[in-house]
């Protein structure tokens, strides 16, 4: 019980900082409310899937951000200096350009953040497999509990 009241005051504690420790502080299982846990399991997995979906879509928004901030430094570039540049020149322009680099470093962030949550939900998914699984050996043992009771209940007849 009081390991019990210590995880619940950790995930309340979590749920005002981030989704994403709250969310990975309900990872461990909980043997002792399994039926709790399976129970709540399917609206965890949502959520979490809810938020690897919306890190992906920003992240996706980013990288057509970056393209355009891309093609608009490569237009300023060619607008100001009439003769050819080649694409090295180009490139190099773009990755000096302070605002690029902003947004650049913004989109790799968002890249592993989606890599986190996808990670997320896969840790989720093997939550739900192990849960059955819990479930099961826990469902067999009662019924050879009972089994032994109901046997040592005839032998005693």
């Amino acid at each position: 019980d009081d390991e019990e009241e210590v995880t619940q005051e950790v995930v309340k504690q979590v749920e005002v900082v981030d989704p994403f420790e709250r969310l990975r502080a309900r990872l461990r299982i909980h043997r002792d409310v399994l039926d709790e846990e399976l129970s709540e399991h399917a609206q965890l997995l949502f959520d979490v899937g809810e938020k690897y979906a919306l890190s992906i879509s920003d992240r996706d928004a980013k990288k057509e951000y970056l393209k355009r901030i891309e093609l608009r430094i490569r237009n300023e570039i060619r607008n100001q200096m009439p003769e050819k540049h080649t694409v090295k020149d180009l490139d190099a322009a773009c990755e000096t350009n302070g605002e690029w680099q902003r947004e650049r470093d913004l989109y790799l962030s968002m890249c592993k953040q989606s890599d986190i949550w996808c990670e997320l939900k896969e840790a989720f998914r093997s939550r739900g497999y192990a849960m059955n699984a819990m479930a099961e050996l826990e469902s067999a043992r009662d019924k050879a509990v009972r089994g032994q009771t109901h046997y040592e209940a005839r032998s005693n007849k």
